[in-house]
């Protein structure tokens, strides 16, 4: 079931086939997709005629009319494969992110199902949750350690960390928003050879480095080693620009569990 502009032939229309149908009582598997929201204006024309009262914008007790419609359509649908005609084995699919309120359902995220319908957000939640429970299951708590036993574990001296925090954070930033707001710096053309040669290069051995699968330890010595020693600080958003959305976000999440306390 989905909408007449998005249905094959084989589909049913919502509001065409959503009730008074029996075209589905032997589907084993029915797909719902969509929240079926009628036309505004004439739940707005609905409304004014049962209650004498006229909405105004974000009008609350209107809000919950329309959802009550919708819900009501909902039911009508499900009444498709419910009752009678819904046998042991059978699956109903609602795809909406609409409530069902008291409906017996199981709900479950688009992100739960694939990556691909991730938020950028939740794909960047689930890179650092990744990272830090790979450090978990190594035996470290990560999540309580103190900044002494962080650099312990990642062979890190406490003095370095402090040193090159201030870079750290801000690649943490710049990443950040690159990859949630989809924000991209303004940068300024680079015009000197050699900083278009050192962005070139850097790029691409990061790239190239972020793309193999090494420990975590290993990983955070060679990004220590390219940002602090060889790639100048205000090369850095350069060389960012220029990374698949992979690397930024290997590279954000292993960074992040430099920070994961602060």
């Amino acid at each position: 079931m989905d909408f007449k502009k998005f249905a094959k032939s084989q589909d049913g229309f919502w509001f065409r086939d959503s009730r008074g149908s029996n075209d589905f009582k032997d589907a084993k598997t029915f797909v719902i997709v969509g929240t079926p929201c009628a036309n505004i204006a004439m739940l707005r024309a609905d409304y004014v005629a049962m209650t004498g009262l006229h909405p105004v914008d974000k009008d609350p007790a209107f809000a919950a009319f329309v959802d009550r419609h919708i819900l009501a359509t909902v039911m009508q649908c499900f009444g498709r494969k419910a009752g009678d005609r819904f046998n042991q084995g059978d699956v109903i699919y609602f795809l909406s992110d609409f409530d069902l309120g008291d409906i017996s359902h199981t709900l479950i995220k688009s992100g739960d199902i694939t990556p691909d319908a991730m938020s950028n957000l939740e794909l960047l939640q689930l890179k650092v949750s990744q990272v830090i429970n790979s450090v978990t299951d190594g035996g470290f708590d990560l999540l309580n350690a103190s900044e002494r036993q962080l650099c312990a574990y990642f062979g890190i001296k406490r003095g370095v960390l402090l040193y090159h925090f201030d870079w750290i954070k801000l690649l943490l930033d710049n990443l950040y928003n690159q990859l949630i707001h989809s924000f991209n710096e303004n940068l300024h053309s680079l015009t000197e050879p050699s900083d278009l040669g050192l962005v070139d290069l850097w790029a691409g051995v990061t790239e190239l480095f972020l793309s193999e699968n090494l420990p975590i330890k290993d990983t955070l010595v060679g990004i220590f080693e390219f940002f602090s020693e060889h790639i100048p600080n205000y090369l850095h958003s350069y060389v960012l620009a220029r990374l698949s959305a992979e690397s930024r976000h290997k590279l954000f999440s292993t960074l992040a569990v430099l920070a994961v306390n602060e």
